[in-house]
């Protein structure tokens, strides 16, 4: 069912204001009472937890109109804004969920944005990382090793 279609079948009853979903390949160490606190604060509906992510191209970068040389742009360094993969979800929310149907947690807070919800972000500036990609995971390995001894 998704992410969040999987929600639609938490028992309302048992739910407080507000549900953590964190994606299972990521690790981090985030203070989530900070980031409970700011979606109560801002009685917000849902919030994505972001992280800065900077990609450095390798190559110089040539800037051209038609045949005609611009300029360039030596080893550009390009920044997003990237999903962290930890949410907050208000139980109002989690009602709108239909039950049985596939939803992951982009369509979610895509379907919230229409529907007029109010929906933060929240900078992660504590260390993260997801764990899905072979170097990533060998990278979080090799640190706990270096942890433990």
């Amino acid at each position: 069912l998704g992410t969040a279609g999987s929600l639609a079948y938490l028992d309302k009853d048992l739910l407080t204001d507000y549900v953590f979903i964190t994606n299972g390949d990521v690790v981090t160490s985030l203070e989530y009472s900070n980031m409970l606190n700011f979606a109560k604060y801002t009685n917000a509906d849902g919030v994505i937890a972001v992280k800065e992510f900077a990609l450095q191209n390798p190559f110089g970068v040539i800037e051209t109109k038609n045949d005609n040389f611009i300029g360039i742009s030596e080893k550009p360094i390009y920044k997003s804004t990237i999903n962290a993969g930890v949410y907050v979800i208000s139980k109002s929310l989690i009602s709108s969920i239909e039950k049985g149907s596939y939803l992951d947690m982009n369509q979610l807070f895509e379907k919230a944005f229409n529907n007029k919800k109010n929906l933060k972000v929240f900078a992660l500036h504590e260390d993260w990382v997801d764990v899905g990609r072979p170097e990533d995971y060998k990278k979080i390995t090799n640190l706990t090793k270096a942890n433990v001894n």
